[in-house]
């Protein structure tokens, strides 16, 4: 009764036994902050935010989010003590979560000769394997996939600031993504890897 290992086992056996197995739920903790102030950072775990300290279920997969106060910009993300070295994104994914994670972001005040634009639209990864994000701060519409014959290979309503684009069953190359807002159309390119 109570045991805690991975193997148990039942000698002599001369009556039926019942054995009652539960298992718990991989967590891992997942922190995050700003390291110099001037901006938020927040996570989502399949659409739903997190709170820094909390745990989360092993393979899942964390989008943090910065965000830089007016009249700063990105400088750089620091996930478990590393410098991610020429990444200036808004957003960090990491996908299939197996260890703790420490995430951490530095904002820098935005010089006279740079100009911040009023509006960004993201899609992360780019290349992708079976499934990319993309990220708006207008929201979304819709959003379609072609590919390079000028096929529309999806069609996605979305009505949100971001989606979650599935494209696991999708031939690897290069296709086009059409976004629409409600105050434009981007056209962009991604790459699906296997």
């Amino acid at each position: 009764e109570n045991e805690t290992d991975n193997i148990f086992i039942l000698e002599n056996i001369q009556a039926t036994v019942e054995v009652t197995v539960e298992f718990e739920a991989i967590t891992h903790k997942v922190t995050f902050s700003v390291a110099s102030g001037n901006g938020t950072l927040t996570a989502e775990v399949d659409g739903a935010a997190i709170n820094s300290g909390d745990e989360v279920q092993e393979g899942s997969d964390i989008l943090f989010i910065a965000t830089p106060d007016e009249g700063y910009k990105m400088h750089e993300w620091i996930i478990n003590g590393n410098v991610i070295e020429g990444y200036e994104e808004p957003e960090y994914l990491i996908e299939n979560l197996d260890t703790d994670v420490d995430a951490s972001v530095k904002f820098e005040e935005v010089t006279g000769t740079e100009v911040l634009a009023s509006s960004y639209i993201s899609i992360f990864p780019n290349p992708a394997r079976d499934k990319f994000y993309v990220k708006s701060d207008e929201k979304i519409i819709h959003i379609r996939l072609i590919d390079i014959s000028g096929q529309v290979i999806k069609n996605i309503a979305v009505d949100d600031f971001h989606a979650k684009i599935d494209v696991n069953n999708m031939r690897p190359g290069i296709y086009l993504i059409q976004i629409h807002t409600h105050k434009r159309l981007v056209t962009e390119r991604v790459q699906i890897i296997r």
